[in-house]
């Protein structure tokens, strides 16, 4: 249980993969070019989190590992080498800046698409001469510093994951609607993810779920007075 709490909370650092999903619409070719960069994405990731991992626990066990709150700046300081654990931290921080940085990078396209579609205010969609949403990545950013500086980074990565799970598991309920033609992968993958990610979402701690379905509905409510607000003639 432990074990899939843990990979709930950290979901969120995972998502990079799926990100590149969401400037399809800004890539060339993208029912190829996004499958193959997805599998490498994953598969380069995958070796160096294996060899991160392996070397860590190598070098200062799992149990010392586990007590701190910086595990891979204690490995490296076990090794004496100064200019290692410095190199190390910084990494660390670049790593986490990016997962930031690509998490900015999905909400903005998810607010402009909204925008377009009429669902958020029409100024989100405004395009710049180089193409980008800059409205769109205005505002996600600035939202995204302001719950940094308020809130409490481990609830905030508890509630992101919690409902990044809970919108990949309606996404790949969605992908078993696909018709056979526009299927690149058997039902099985999206039948798997699904139960995934509930699996990983019902580990989360039960009072980020009150937060989590309050935030949802209060979304459903405006998407209804939206929808049902007549249209001007």
């Amino acid at each position: 249980y432990g074990l899939l709490q843990v990979s709930g909370i950290l979901f969120f650092a995972y998502t990079g993969y799926a990100r590149i999903t969401a400037i399809g619409e800004e890539i060339k070719n993208p029912q190829k070019t996004i499958p193959k960069a997805t599998a490498l994405s994953l598969l380069i990731s995958f070796l160096f989190y294996i060899s991160v991992t392996a070397v860590a626990v190598g070098v200062a066990g799992s149990s010392a590992l586990g007590s701190t709150n910086y595990p891979l700046s204690l490995a490296a300081s076990l090794t004496k080498n100064v200019f290692l654990t410095l190199v190390v931290t910084f990494g660390a921080l670049i790593a986490t800046m990016s997962v930031v940085f690509s998490d900015i990078l999905a909400i903005s396209r998810t607010v402009f698409a909204m925008s377009r579609n009429k669902d958020l205010p029409g100024t989100f969609s405004f395009i710049d001469r180089r193409g980008s949403p800059k409205s769109a990545v205005i505002v996600s950013g600035v939202i995204v510093a302001l719950l940094s500086f308020v809130g409490n980074l481990k609830n905030l990565a508890i509630f992101s994951s919690l409902t990044i799970l809970l919108y990949y598991a309606i996404t790949n309920l969605t992908a078993l609607k696909l018709k056979i033609k526009f299927r690149i992968y058997s039902k099985i993958f999206p039948i798997l993810g699904f139960f995934g990610c509930l699996i990983l979402a019902f580990s989360l701690p039960p009072e980020h779920w009150i937060l989590t379905i309050l935030v949802i509905s209060l979304g459903m409510i405006y998407f209804h007075l939206k929808k049902s607000k007549p249209k001007r003639s």
